[in-house]
């Protein structure tokens, strides 16, 4: 028995088949350009190997203000753990 291919109504957008395409992967300067410059220091840190409170010290902000700009890095950025962004800054840097 063959399987049916035939699309539902709701799998299409103005007549056209609906068809789920990859993620484009951004452009490396992209990624850099989403980010303040205070994010980026603070995302160098990290790639670094620096804890949030050795950052803090570093830079003479407090360790919540590191951890505020670091959940916005990771939200512009796509990454949902600190060594993932390690690893991309430390592939873009």
């Amino acid at each position: 028995m063959a399987a049916n291919t035939e699309l539902k109504p709701e799998e299409y957008v103005q007549g056209q088949p609906v068809v789920e395409q990859p993620p484009v992967p951004m452009d490396e300067t992209v990624e850099l350009a989403l980010l303040s410059p205070r994010e980026l220091e603070i995302t160098r840190c990290v790639a670094k190997g620096f804890s949030n409170k050795e950052t803090a010290r570093l830079l003479g902000i407090s360790h919540w203000t590191v951890a505020a700009h670091l959940k916005a890095s990771f939200l512009k950025l796509g990454v949902k753990r600190r060594s993932e962004l390690a690893f991309l800054m430390r592939r873009i840097l």
